[in-house]
């Protein structure tokens, strides 16, 4: 094979490309990042908890395909997922009710628990789709007077405790009146985290990094690339979770796979045109555009998680953060393709090992493609 990359043919070039398709998994999904969200109102002598849940996960609550009945029982299985206690005394639920999000393909279980009195010292335990994903987070937030705490069940981490007492006395006392300025604002700080990982392992927006960056490009050009992408993205990821502008994640799903495979195809087209080292200002210019154009589209592709999540009262403040995340992860993914590009294309300078990484990430992208298609029916 490096006998192969050294070559100027390009006969080669399928083949390889052929080899490393057989390595493909059989679908590949983005946005399906293993996170679930619970908003929790703590009232006087009761618990209002909503539960948000990809639809594609009620199988592994259920263990039931998705249908009428099945949805009845997600119910009394959510249920059970979760344990409320006031002082060491369970809460019962008087109310429950299901709601469907088709908007985003999730389904929120709503419930109210009577906690037989004032909520004094609130534990909660979250116990779903462990089994199924050891690396599950269900993201929580709890309100009490108009302020909200943050806490991420994770495998290890399956009960959280607040003293709804001591709570209450220090925001009666004002204690934290130097922080009011900012307490909204960094409410919704743990999102960034939550971003950042999003891009990381969202791998149809890695490759489709990958694919753009696949050529011998001067610093300025990319910087070019990835401000047009990030301003692109950073718009419909704002309009879609403030729901100014929403569009199907079945439809996005497939726009995006398909970015993918024109951005490859269209590197691959430049590298076998285009003499080294650089492009010209008119290929630049119309990638540019191009890469604003999808960018759009994975904006929406970055909503999802959020939309599922539901952000209540802090939606400004984790809309930031996650999206700081998101540029965050990108500037990693970006800092880790580029010095290898640049090795490669300095150490095979004829670049056919990029067009073969090129056929390679198409591939992937078409396979993603008809894997979503299907969907949009």
């Amino acid at each position: 094979m490096l006998a192969c990359l050294k070559r100027t043919g390009k006969h080669c070039i399928p083949v390889i490309a052929a080899i490393l398709t057989l390595l493909l998994p059989a679908t590949g999904r983005s946005h399906e990042a293993g996170v679930t969200d619970t908003g929790i109102r703590i009232n006087r002598d009761t618990i209002d908890l909503v539960y948000t849940v990809p639809q594609d996960h009620i199988p592994d609550i259920t263990g039931t395909d998705i249908n009428p009945l099945a949805m009845e029982t997600a119910q009394k299985d959510v249920l059970q997922g979760f344990e409320v206690r006031n002082q060491s005394l369970r809460c019962t639920t008087i109310s429950q009710s299901i709601k469907e999000l088709p908007s985003i393909m999730s389904m929120q279980f709503q419930y109210t628990f009577d906690c037989g009195g004032p909520v004094r010292s609130l534990e909660i335990s979250y116990n779903l789709l462990f089994d199924s994903d050891t690396s599950h987070k269900n993201l929580t937030r709890i309100n009490l007077l108009q302020h909200s705490l943050n806490t991420t069940f994770t495998t290890a981490n399956r009960t959280h405790v607040v003293d709804v007492e001591s709570l209450v006395r220090r925001l009666a006392n004002n204690e934290q009146s130097a922080q009011s300025a900012t307490s909204n604002l960094m409410s919704g700080s743990h999102y960034f985290r939550v971003g950042a990982e999003h891009i990381l392992l969202g791998f149809d927006h890695l490759l489709f990094l990958a694919a753009l960056l696949l050529l011998p490009l001067a610093f300025s050009q990319v910087l070019a690339l990835i401000t047009a992408f990030t301003v692109a993205h950073s718009i419909t990821l704002g309009l879609s979770v403030m729901d100014i502008v929403t569009l199907k994640p079945p439809l996005v799903e497939t726009a995006i796979a398909f970015s993918v495979i024109y951005i490859a195809l269209e590197t691959l087209v430049i590298l076998r045109r285009q003499p080294l080292p650089l492009p010209d200002r008119r290929i630049t210019g119309r990638r540019i555009a191009v890469t604003f154009v999808f960018g759009l589209i994975h904006g929406f592709g970055f909503s999802y998680l959020l939309k599922e999540m539901g952000l209540g009262d802090q939606a400004w403040s984790s809309l930031l953060f996650f999206n700081l995340g998101v540029e965050a992860g990108q500037i990693i993914a970006v800092a880790a393709f580029l010095p290898v590009i640049y090795y490669l294309f300095k150490r095979f300078p004829q670049a056919v090992w990029a067009q073969v990484l090129a056929v390679f990430l198409a591939a992937i992208g078409t396979v993603w493609f008809f894997d979503r298609l299907p969907s949009l029916i």
